[in-house]
This record gives structure tokens, sequence and C-alpha cells, in this order.
């Protein structure tokens, strides 16, 4: 049963990787709905985009979204037999725990509990990003769990 959780993440994360790496090398599908919007300083009533990601930002999220890809496939097993290292379990709680977190969000921008949520991003936020998230932290917590309660 963890292998087949573990297969599932790691294809998530791998596609998500993805999309980053197609975003640095120029794409532009889904970005205008990937990037959260805040109002302009001295015009409450028009929209920015809160941050223009960089190409080489963009490449270091798609690598750790391939790493954490990586490490779903090493304690799932594809790498022989599943990994039971305690050092590997603690990462991937860290990163369950920090899905988790961006899942309940910042209170402004991102998350359930955002205050903006009438662009075009909140409602993604709010449709699939944000519950995203919070699957990815719950299954990401399942592979961590010291006794696995899925094996």
């Amino acid at each position: 049963m963890i292998s087949a959780l573990a297969l599932l993440l790691a294809l998530i994360f791998s596609a998500l990787a993805a999309v980053h790496v197609y975003w640095a090398c120029g794409g532009r599908k889904w970005q205008s709905i990937a990037i959260p919007e805040r109002p302009v300083k001295n015009d409450a009533s028009s929209m920015e985009q809160a941050f223009q990601p960089g190409k080489s930002g963009t490449l270091a999220v798609a690598a750790v979204l391939f790493m954490i890809a990586g490490m779903a496939g090493m304690r799932g097993g594809w790498f022989g037999s599943a990994m039971e290292y305690p050092g590997l379990r603690a990462v991937l709680a860290l990163v369950a725990a920090a899905m988790l977190l961006r899942a309940i969000g910042d209170f402004r921008l991102v998350g359930f509990f955002k205050k903006i949520r009438t662009t075009r991003f909140a409602r993604m936020d709010t449709l699939a990003y944000s519950p995203l998230c919070c699957a990815l932290g719950l299954g990401l917590a399942a592979l961590a769990w010291p006794p696995c309660i899925l094996c």
C-alpha cells in the first residue's frame, strides 16, 4: 500500500515540477492563475501580481519538487527495498508540514484563510491549490509516519 501512495505522490510532484520547468523555459499557459494577486498600492480597485518569478527561482522550485518526488520513491521502495531511514522520514515530515501550512495559508493572499478571494488566482487556490496542498501534506505525512499506518 505504501508503494501505491509513494507512486501517486511522486507522479503528482513530478507533474508539478514539469510545469515549473515549462514556465522557466518560457511557457505561459496557466501562469496567469498561478501567481497571487494583490491590490495596487495607490489604486485599490486594480490588482497586480504579488511577485514576478524569475527563471532561476522557478527552476529551483522545479528541482525541489523533483527531489520530493524522488524521496517519495525512495520511501516507496523504487530503488531497492522501502527505505526506513529516520532522516528520510524526517525530511518527508517537514515537507508534509510545509504543505499543510501552505494549505492553511498566510491569511492574506494564499490558503484556505486568505483575505483576498476575488481574483482568478484566489478562486483557483480555493478550488484546487489549497486542497491539493492539504492532500499532498497528508500523503507525505502518511509516508513519513514511523510506524507506517499503510504498511
